[in-house]
């Protein structure tokens, strides 16, 4: 798993980076800051490329005249625990100390150190992994992403893995570049992966997702390892490859019921199965499956009646006029025209349905031939 390490944060030509980026955003002309502090251009210079012991008398003069602090190296070790420790949780799927690690990172942002840019780095990972879609992420982070990107040079070879990894989930389109990228880390492929499921690049997308199960089964991380199953019986579902994801969906459903705290992909493992079952025409499944379930929303409505009609037809008015009396607005429309359907098999009647709520996937199962 990938380890950020911020040792070279306690020596000084980072920081001559940092600097070089805060001169700049304050349009003030670098060689008479300098020498109005009385330090050499050259010696500058020398301590961005190689380190000097100088450097460490001009971080601290620089510091006090662009009013930021210097980080104590007592500061920099916590926080490349605390880092690590967000990280790992991340990728272990253990979400319920993000707000606390925020609280954390925000009052520490405040304090301006200069290791600030850092801080707002991993702060924007955790900020991808709340409770918001990945388009309404980038429309509400794209401006902390963009102030990250203009202090890409201050990041070590170490932080740049974690800026690619935060990367993918701005950029609008996939280029080969993404790839073909040698970051071995996982976060990042998973991410990848979800990028191109949306741009419908299944076969790239494929090939990504065992790269991320070859690395979780041999760092054990079953817990992700489920989810990226659950992505790939959608992405099976999709293709129409109903006896993969039936394979697959049936085997995580039974072995789902001895894991804790997986909720999310016991629920969207049946959601899957279901539709695979439909797909090959495993009625009995469907019921066996949905009958089980102590609450059901309008897709598992839907799946339910058509497995009710062509398992026990008498009793399919009586059971679809429950429903229909339990529901109301939309839910009733998408019901009759699933009823309309099954009464006519005419594929029009099912129109309604399209650009709605419903799982368009359900539809495609149950018209296959």
């Amino acid at each position: 798993m990938y380890k950020i390490d911020l040792s070279d944060y306690k020596l000084t030509k980072y920081y001559f980076y940092l600097f070089d980026i805060m001169i700049k955003e304050k349009s003030i002309r670098k060689e008479e800051l300098l020498m109005d502090n009385k330090i050499s251009p050259s010696t500058y210079r020398r301590c961005r490329q190689l380190e000097q012991n100088i450097g460490f008398v001009i971080v601290d003069k620089l510091c006090k005249v662009l009013d930021i602090k210097v980080t104590p190296n007592e500061i920099i070790d916590e926080v490349e625990e605390k880092m690590n420790n967000i990280y790992m949780n991340i990728y272990y799927s253990i979400y319920n100390t993000l707000k606390e690690d925020l609280d954390y990172l925000n009052n520490l942002i405040k304090e301006n150190y200069t290791i600030t840019p850092i801080l707002k780095l991993i702060r924007l990972l955790i900020l991808g992994y709340e409770d918001i879609d990945t388009s309404k992420y980038i429309l509400s982070y794209v401006d902390d992403y963009n102030e990250l990107k203009i202090y890409k040079s201050f990041y070590s070879d170490n932080l740049l893995m974690l800026y690619d990894t935060i990367s993918v989930l701005f950029k609008s389109k996939v280029d080969d570049n993404y790839l073909l990228n040698e970051n071995k880390d996982c976060i990042y492929y998973y991410i990848l992966s979800s990028k191109l499921c949306d741009e419908k690049r299944y076969i790239e997308c494929f090939y990504v997702m065992n790269i991320i199960e070859e690395i979780l089964i041999k760092e054990k991380n079953f817990k992700r390892l489920l989810t990226l199953y659950t992505k790939k019986m959608h992405i099976l579902n999709t293709l129409g490859d109903y006896k993969s994801c039936f394979e697959l969906a049936y085997m995580q459903f039974y072995a789902l019921k001895s894991f804790k705290d997986a909720e999310y992909e016991f629920k969207y493992t049946i959601a899957q199965l279901v539709i695979s079952a439909l797909g090959l025409k495993k009625y009995k499944i469907i019921y066996d499956v949905l009958t089980t379930k102590d609450k059901v929303n309008i897709d598992d409505i839907l799946c339910l009646l058509i497995s009710i009609y062509y398992i026990n037809n008498e009793k399919f008015d009586e059971s679809y006029n429950y429903y229909y009396e339990n529901l109301e607005g939309d839910n009733r429309k998408y019901l009759e025209s699933l009823y309309k359907y099954l009464m006519t098999k005419n594929k029009n009647e099912l129109q309604v349905l399209e650009n709605t709520k419903i799982n368009m996937n359900i539809i495609k199962a149950l018209t296959v031939k």
